[in-house]
């Protein structure tokens, strides 16, 4: 089976999953807008519970994401339904340009800010060179899509029956895909739990870990 994972934002949560992926030789997929980082570490924010969200700055980003692939997650966070389609437009293909000058790499993925899209937004994502586009939504078999630029998961990396889902994956050898932001995990324990939950895949011998990206593009080769 493939398993295949990706984290939204690009804050200093992220560290902690890249050198977890890295010790369990996890591939992931980091999610960032581009126009959100700055010179020194931005924010921070708060979450319901209090913990200080911080964005990476602009110098740590290369040492971070090393050894993953990156995906445009527009360059400002602007959501369909709540800004302008002209104006996700530039956000969308901003975002895309300043990831590839910046990493050196074509960069293939998009995902949605907050989940939001619409027919128009959908269009953009695809005519810029995306090749898939990831939502919020779930599904039991989400890969391949009905529609690349509706791109649902599994599951959050938290839903409280992740192993189920997995496991139910391992049985038809299909694929597995979760996601998440690294700054939900609160705390050593929730840091421990992922470890534990990253572990159990690699060590499950069916598992082979992929890119979002390569499989997608090696599933649309095989579908043309």
């Amino acid at each position: 089976m493939i398993v295949v994972q990706c984290w939204d934002d690009g804050v200093i949560d992220d560290i902690k999953v890249a050198d977890i992926c890295r010790k369990y030789n996890a591939k992931a997929t980091f999610n960032l807008n581009s126009g959100l980082f700055k010179k020194e570490r931005g924010g921070p924010w708060k979450r319901p519970s209090g913990k200080e969200v911080w964005k990476l700055a602009l110098g740590e980003l290369h040492s971070v994401y090393d050894g993953f692939d990156i995906a445009n997650h527009s360059a400002n966070h602007f959501t369909a339904g709540r800004q302008t389609d002209e104006e996700c437009k530039k956000d969308i293909i901003d975002g895309k340009k300043w990831l590839e000058d910046f990493f050196g790499f074509r960069i293939r993925g998009y995902v949605y800010p907050c989940g939001g899209y619409n027919d128009a937004v959908k269009n953009i994502v695809r005519e810029a060179g995306h090749i898939y586009a990831r939502t919020t939504k779930y599904s039991d078999d989400p890969i391949p899509p009905a529609d690349w630029m509706e791109l649902p998961s599994n599951c959050h990396f938290l839903a409280p029956d992740f192993y189920e889902k997995f496991n139910k994956a391992k049985e038809k050898d299909s694929i597995f895909y979760f996601w998440g932001h690294s700054y939900e995990m609160e705390g050593d324990a929730m840091f421990d739990d992922f470890e534990k939950k990253i572990a159990y895949i690699s060590s499950t011998p069916s598992v082979k870990w992929d890119f979002l990206a390569d499989l997608a593009e090696t599933i649309q080769r095989v579908d043309k």
